[in-house]
Parts: C-alpha cells; sequence; structure tokens
C-alpha cells in the first residue's frame, strides 16, 4: 500500500512538472529593477510586478501581471499588466497611469518605447485619454508624448480646461517646459471674459499671451474688443499688440 501510494505521489509530481513544461505561459524569475536583459541607459526597468510569465506561444513576448510598475528615467508607469517585446517596448493595459513630475497622463492602453523616448496613449472611447497639469486637463483620443521633449502631441485633436477657459482644436501640441500651447484647426477658446476662434494660434501659458498664425478672430464678452487678423501677437494682461491682413 505504502508503495502504491509513493507511485501515485510521484505520477502527480511529474504530470505538474509536465503541465508547466509545456503550457504555453510558465512564470519567470526575473529581478525587479531590470528590463529582464540588463541595466543602463535607454533602457526601461521594471519596478513591479506579482509574477512575469514567459509565452511560450509568442516568445518575444513577456507578460508582467498585477501591479506593474515600470520607470523611464523621470518616467513612471504603473498598470494593471503589460507585454515587454525583445525590442525593449512595453504595451501595458489596464487603468494606465503615466507620472512624469507634476504631470499625469491615464488611458486605457499605453506603449512605452525606449529608442524614440515615446509613450504613445490610447482609448477605445472618444477624448478618454487625460492629461493633467500645469497647463490644465487635456483630452483627446491619442496622445503622444516625447519624454526626452516633455512635450505632449495631440495628432486627432481634442480639448483641454484650464480654471475658466476651455480649449477645442483639431490638431495641436505643447511643451511643458515652455508652457506653449501649439493649436490648429478650427480652434475655439472660450473664457468669461472673451472668445477667440482661429486656424492657427500659439498660446503663451505663462504669460497669457497669444500669437496668430492664421485667420483669426477675438471677441470680448461686454462688447468693447472686437478684432480680426492673419497674424498678430496679443497680450492678455495688458490688451495691447499688434495685428496684421483680413481674414
Amino acid at each position: 500500500m505504502k508503495f502504491k501510494e509513493s507511485a501515485n505521489r510521484g505520477f502527480y509530481i511529474a504530470l505538474i512538472c509536465a503541465f508547466w513544461a509545456f503550457s504555453p505561459c510558465a512564470v519567470q524569475a526575473i529581478e525587479l529593477g531590470s528590463d529582464t536583459v540588463g541595466s543602463g541607459p535607454g533602457r526601461i526597468k521594471i519596478l513591479k510586478a506579482e509574477a512575469i510569465l514567459k509565452d511560450m506561444v509568442q516568445p518575444e513576448v513577456q507578460r508582467l501581471v498585477g501591479g506593474v510598475e515600470l520607470q523611464y528615467e523621470d518616467v513612471f508607469l504603473n498598470c494593471d499588466s503589460a507585454w515587454r517585446y525583445d525590442d525593449g517596448r512595453f504595451r501595458t493595459m489596464g487603468h494606465v497611469l503615466m507620472r512624469d513630475g507634476t504631470n499625469t497622463m491615464e488611458a486605457e492602453f499605453m506603449e512605452m518605447n525606449p529608442k524614440n523616448q515615446q509613450v504613445v496613449a490610447r482609448s477605445t472611447v472618444n477624448d478618454s485619454v487625460v492629461m493633467k497639469g500645469d497647463m490644465g486637463n487635456a483630452n483627446a483620443p491619442l496622445m503622444r508624448y516625447l519624454m526626452d521633449q516633455k512635450r505632449v502631441i495631440l495628432g486627432k485633436g481634442g480639448q483641454l480646461i484650464d480654471e475658466n477657459t476651455r480649449i477645442r482644436f483639431d490638431h495641436g501640441g505643447f511643451v511643458l517646459k515652455t508652457s506653449v500651447m501649439m493649436l490648429g484647426g478650427n480652434v475655439s477658446i472660450e473664457s468669461d471674459s472673451q472668445t477667440i476662434v482661429s486656424d492657427s494660434i500659439h498660446l503663451l501659458h505663462s504669460t497669457g499671451g497669444l500669437v496668430f498664425h492664421g485667420p483669426s478672430r477675438l471677441w470680448s464678452t461686454d462688447g468693447s474688443l472686437e478684432l480680426y487678423c492673419t497674424k498678430g501677437v496679443f497680450d492678455n494682461p495688458t490688451g495691447s499688440g499688434w495685428f496684421a491682413g483680413m481674414p
């Protein structure tokens, strides 16, 4: 009887080992703080993950699951799960949050690429990629964050809300270091005091200035100011500037 029990136990152990050997995913022990192939400049570090799985069907992919946290220089990214590719890219899914200083970006999916130093964020619902920071809250269906330049590109348009100002545009971007927004295509800027429509405009967030690069119209809510131009510079705090051309 004891021999039979030992034989059965050995059979089950062998069966379990065979299961892990031929399973599509197997747990792989990887040291946290590395990108699984070594450390060095230009690599994404894995700071946290409950498990890292090796996909036997897709050998070029590693799956990170459970409280995943990644780091690329000053940029941190948290998500529920991620795929790591052999070229160093990470595709992240489920409650994805990127942090760079005081700026954050949230989306359903993000791809972090150390080679071009970009994070591309997408969501299946329109305008559900959200970026929050010193320049306000931006919503868009697609955002591209250039990590080395601290620059955000919104190729499919979106809207930005900053205190009592709402901005809509067809395409644009902003540079976080210089606090400059570059917007184009049916731009509309609405606030309590004025409304602006423009084909192309730059907003100098730190000074409140406006630079017109295309047909534009500005008018105040109380009717005290109205102007048209194709190019010009307007200083909002002082109400002064120069303008040229007719739209």
